[in-house]
């Protein structure tokens, strides 16, 4: 038993994209870093609550900035930028059960092609739900 060319190629697909995902990971994290830097340095009321806070003390702001939206405005633009950062570690996480999930996988294939597992030939690998373990007991399979 072995996998048609269709799941090969599907393996071989989402394999590659697992491998190169290391890197844009890494190129998204350093982007939202450098974007919250660049935002902390050029435009620090956008981000750095406590610039807004000394800015309406001193009175640098003018009278339309000053009110909740200015004192927010952080608060939502840190919350976006701690939610990016989030999600991208969870892709690292998603791609990581992907490239096990396609190791166990080739794993498989590998211990049926060398015959070390005897595996049923009703059995397939993408249909896990198809085999004899998968239905009710009847009286000749019974462990009486």
């Amino acid at each position: 038993m072995s996998l048609s060319s269709a799941d090969k190629y599907f393996l071989e697909k989402r394999e590659r994209r697992t491998n190169y995902w290391p890197f844009f990971g890494v190129a998204l994290l350093l982007l939202v870093v450098v974007y919250g830097v660049w935002l902390w340095v050029k435009m620090p009321h956008l981000i750095n609550p406590w610039q807004v806070v000394a800015s309406i003390e001193a009175g640098a702001l003018s009278d339309s900035k000053i009110g909740v939206m200015v004192v927010m405005l952080p608060v939502v633009v840190d919350t976006l930028l701690l939610f990016t950062f989030v999600v991208i570690l969870l892709w690292f996480v998603a791609f990581y059960n992907e490239r096990r999930l396609i190791r166990l996988v080739r794993r498989l294939e590998a211990d049926i092609k060398s015959g070390e597992m005897n595996v049923p030939d009703r059995v397939t690998l993408l249909n896990p739900g198809n085999n004899e373990l998968s239905r009710p007991m009847n009286k000749e399979r019974s462990c009486e």
